[in-house]
């Protein structure tokens, strides 16, 4: 069976009997601070433009990092100094708070951290420090696709199943803590599939695909697209069109998900709270068994 630990994403409540005993708490550069009322997982920056971010007096002093930016879009894991920094900003943004049970961090865009070997060797250290601080969390990264980063011919370090697959290996090879949210829709993104592209084929071959690095994915994103192709509005009727696709959709990522783990379930959406409940009865519906 496929079982999924619910996150409470924003304020959303799931459809009745289902009760999020942790949730998604926003920790981009813009914040200053944070207010959990239950175990959380702390969301930290993830390359989205937002003017006046860098004023958050909790950068005040963190010079490199209001500095590693392009038009107002953060530029991650820019170097080790970058790295140290953004240490001390998770430290002070957690501040008195209980330690958050994960911490998902986010990609650099391939323009300045140019390998994977790069980005490895500046994450050991940031592993290293934040377990020596927070020993029970487990750190995450999310696939990323798609950009507002004003760079021609820039993206993602790490964006599709072949990125996923390489960051598997050094996980295991370097013996690392990390672990993967899997992005399903920014994975789709990063082939091309969007509302009306969709096919059978390609459903299967990137579904399939994940099963190379099944066993680090710790948690999976969905959300949808509404008629206008706006990502996370909508639900997944909106997103596939076609019943049949969807359907196979779900009954692909069942078979990949039924492996005896449980895994961190977070419904990114941001337009109606009906969408919400119709993916997560979607889900249901198919068999996935929420704990």
């Amino acid at each position: 069976m496929s079982k999924l630990i619910p996150i409470m994403y924003k304020t959303l409540k799931y459809p009745r009997g289902i009760t999020p005993t942790i949730q998604e708490i926003p920790a981009n550069f813009k914040k200053d601070k944070i207010s959990p009322i239950m175990d959380y997982s702390l969301h930290t920056e993830f390359s989205h433009r937002i003017n006046n971010k860098f004023n958050n007096p909790l950068l005040n002093d963190l010079t490199t990092i209001r500095s590693s930016q392009m038009n107002n879009v953060p530029q991650l894991w820019y170097s080790e100094v970058w790295v140290d920094e953004f240490i001390v900003f998770i430290k002070r943004i957690i501040g008195e708070n209980t330690p958050p049970k994960i911490i998902e961090i986010h990609p650099p865009y391939n323009d300045y951290c140019r390998s994977l070997d790069r980005f490895m060797g500046l994450y050991e250290t940031f592993e290293r420090q934040i377990l020596s601080n927070y020993p029970n969390a487990q750190i995450v990264i999310e696939n990323r696709f798609g950009k507002v980063y004003p760079k021609a011919n820039s993206k993602f370090l790490i964006s599709n199943s072949e990125d996923l697959f390489n960051l598997s290996k050094e996980i295991k090879d370097r013996d690392l803590n990390l672990r993967i949210v899997l992005d399903i829709p920014q994975l789709f993104s990063s082939y091309g599939l969007n509302p009306g592209k969709f096919t059978e084929e390609k459903i299967t071959e990137i579904i399939n695909s994940v099963y190379e690095y099944r066993d680090y994915i710790y948690g999976i994103h969905i959300w949808g697209k509404n008629e206008m192709g706006r990502s996370h509005y909508g639900d997944l009727n909106t997103y596939f069109v076609n019943k049949e696709l969807k359907k196979l959709f779900l009954e692909k990522l069942y078979e990949l998900l039924d492996d005896g783990k449980k895994r961190y379930f977070v419904p990114e959406c941001n337009g109606s709270y009906n969408d919400l409940i119709s993916i997560v009865n979607d889900f249901i519906d198919k068999g996935f068994k929420f704990v």
